[in-house]
């Protein structure tokens, strides 16, 4: 289990006083519930849509599945519903709290995946093209199946509904920011304005969400092979100073047909 500080990530717990809700967000019992919740997310899609009686979002997130799921993979944390309550009284607090523990694991995950995947650019030399085709690989492999990605697509066709809210994409646009600058790095480019950097980051967060959808609607071809397209270009753009989300190329068949 991870003991970093949750003490800014989870942030909808029953306490007042900010001590005693840091306390609470860093306990094993806490960290447990949102790791269960998490693993049922990731284990509901990667068979596919929810189906039963609590398959509506968020009903196969529902306080009795989260707490056995608990007890089964962390029963020395002692789960019940009781001490559930005891920490988020609306379930709509928990998922909240789901939604950005979900987030922070992601920018955990992405950023120390694409750090391993810089450290081989740099340890074989590869060219701009080798280093796009296993950055994107790397990317896609691990971006597209995080539950945060699958929470991200599932809050966004659920808006209407009080009890949810969209993810954050901030985290992996971080992610990205950094990563084309240290790739450009890599590939002698001369360091590109901070503008011009976070405009890229956002294009290939909006292109790694299209390609989520498209892999979610089954409709993904080459997911990896498009995105690296992309981040080929976008690399190539940035070496000749541009600045503009007009100047940074742009895949057309980014988004599933259904949304054309």
């Amino acid at each position: 289990m991870n003991h970093s500080d949750l003490s800014s990530t989870v942030t909808h717990l029953n306490r007042v006083r900010p001590s005693s809700r840091a306390k609470l967000a860093n306990s094993d019992l806490t960290r447990a519930l949102l790791l269960s919740a998490e693993r049922l997310l990731d284990e509901t899609f990667s068979v596919g849509r929810p189906t039963g009686e609590d398959s509506g979002f968020p009903g196969f997130l529902s306080r009795p599945r989260v707490v056995a799921r608990a007890a089964q993979d962390f029963p020395r944390t002692e789960p019940t519903e009781a001490k559930f309550r005891d920490r988020w009284v609306a379930h709509h607090d928990f998922l909240r709290d789901v939604v950005g523990f979900t987030s922070w694991n992601a920018q955990h995950r992405l950023r120390t995946a694409m750090d391993k995947a810089l450290a081989q650019v740099v340890r074989d030399t590869l060219s701009l093209h080798d280093a796009s085709a296993l950055m994107s690989t790397v990317w896609c492999d691990t971006c597209l199946g995080l539950p945060s990605t699958r929470l991200r697509l599932l809050t966004a066709a659920s808006l209407g509904s009080p009890d949810t809210e969209p993810v954050s994409g901030t985290g992996q646009v971080e992610v990205l920011r950094e990563t084309l600058a240290r790739l450009c790095q890599a590939e002698g480019i001369p360091s590109a304005p901070d503008n011009a950097l976070t405009t890229a980051a956002e294009v290939l967060s909006v292109l790694s969400d299209g390609l989520a959808v498209k892999t979610y609607l089954g409709q993904a071809q080459d997911n990896a092979r498009e995105f690296g397209i992309v981040l080929s270009g976008i690399v190539k753009a940035l070496g000749h100073g541009a600045s503009e989300l007009t100047e940074f190329p742009l895949s057309g068949s980014i988004w599933p047909s259904t949304h054309r």
